[in-house]
């Protein structure tokens, strides 16, 4: 869906357009939180569920 974009730090930085911005920029959110989990010792006993809407 549109319009798609990505934060000033994520803007720009794929060969992919606005797409590939944001969707690098939720990767690393993502990334993010699954290290927070790690370091809090509750990624064994933590479900991360990821759901999209696709329209």
């Amino acid at each position: 869906h549109y319009p798609q974009f990505a934060s000033l730090e994520y803007a720009g930085q794929s060969w992919h357009g606005p797409f590939g911005d944001a969707f690098s920029e939720l990767d690393s959110s993502v990334g993010q939180l699954l290290q927070a989990l790690e370091e809090n010792d509750v990624a064994n006993t933590t479900l991360v569920f990821f759901t999209s809407d696709n329209g």
